[in-house]
């Protein structure tokens, strides 16, 4: 097993310099920090938590509460916040609150009993904001944010950026009708990116044909269901879908193509993730693409720096987004139409179906 001598030796550092790295107890570069990271990695260096737990009187132990594990999402930031952990000696409990803040506050009340030494947390609503915020542990919130004066410290993406980089990608390739499947509102996220999106098509000189809530953060199965009020309701072609993230806007994906549509002859579509199907789907999907190991990464490191200078003033991390161009979306002039699409009854349309209706 290797030991914080051979990190030391590997990185070309003295073994304070590895200890202060491994630990963050001290200042040291970004190249310093790069290196001893890597000869961690590289010699899968673990480090004496009986030891370390025994000195510091602590547990080692970080609690993730995540709204949906099986969201690929989600699934992503557990095993880069876990890796990131790990190589900082430190363990990770995970808590699935299923979109539920019943079940994600009894999950951070079990935790605390627990006495993890820090929670890490995606939360589901700003609902239990004062309980995340009363907590005696350092708590970091990620992805999602919580009430705009809370306290907490955050590690986000710029979600309005994120909408803006898919409206320029629309509009560069000659789009004029726009669609959006922006997610539930009352996630602040989801509301960014509808905002950015709109922005930028405004500034354009347009408007959006068609908004479609969901009820849900995002399923494959929503995207197909909310797609055939699209195929049906939407009188331009070819039109521009920008859908909440990439499941839903694999199921748009779907469905438009069982309705007989061309993607992206018919309908361009962009998602928003880039999780590992995006790159499967029949045409690749674009999208904007989240750094969920930079997220997690930042994350780790926050809470670290938390439990070290308890006195730190509240720090929120904002990482930005980027455009992965695929197959989903193409030029308007080149690819034209597929086939002759009636013109339908229903007048332009600016609607919000939400959950009922």
């Amino acid at each position: 097993m290797a030991s914080i001598k051979d990190v030391a030796k590997r990185a070309g550092v003295s073994g304070m310099t590895a200890s202060r790295v491994i630990n963050f107890s001290g200042a040291v570069s970004a190249r310093t920090r790069s290196l001893v990271s890597a000869a961690v990695k590289e010699l899968d260096y673990r480090p004496n938590l009986t030891a370390r737990s025994l000195r510091s009187q602590r547990s080692n132990l970080f609690g993730l509460l995540l709204p949906d594990i099986q969201n690929p999402v989600f699934a992503a930031l557990a095993k880069h916040i876990e890796e990131e952990a790990q190589c900082l000696g430190y363990n990770v409990v995970l808590g699935n609150t299923w979109e539920s803040p019943e079940r994600e506050a009894q999950y951070l009340e079990l935790m605390l009993a627990r006495q993890m030494d820090g929670i890490i947390v995606a939360p589901v609503s700003p609902e239990n904001d004062r309980l995340f915020s009363q907590c005696l542990v350092p708590v970091v919130v990620l992805d999602r944010t919580l009430s705009s004066d809370s306290p907490l410290r955050t590690v986000t993406v710029d979600n309005l950026q994120v909408g803006r980089l898919a409206a320029r990608h629309f509009l560069s390739l000659g789009h004029r009708a726009f669609a959006c499947m922006p997610g539930p509102q009352n996630i602040a996220l989801f509301a960014d990116r509808l905002l950015g999106f709109q922005e930028v098509v405004e500034a354009a000189g347009f408007s959006l044909e068609l908004v479609i809530g969901a009820p849900t953060v995002g399923e494959f199965a929503i995207g197909s269901e909310i797609c055939a009020s699209i195929v049906s309701q939407c009188r331009k072609r070819p039109l521009a879908l920008f859908c909440a993230n990439d499941l839903t806007a694999i199921g748009a994906m779907r469905e438009a193509q069982r309705r007989g549509l061309d993607v992206p002859g018919d309908l361009s579509i962009i998602g928003v993730d880039d999780i590992p199907s995006a790159r499967m789907t029949m045409p690749a999907l674009t999208t904007i693409r989240q750094p969920f190991p930079e997220i997690a990464a930042a994350g780790v490191r926050l809470l670290v720096e938390m439990l070290r200078d308890r006195g730190q003033r509240p720090k929120n991390i904002r990482l930005k987004p980027s455009l992965v161009v695929r197959e989903s979306t193409a030029p308007v002039a080149a690819v034209g139409r597929s086939r002759p699409l009636a013109p339908l009854a229903s007048p332009r349309l600016l609607r919000v179906l939400e959950a009922g209706d």
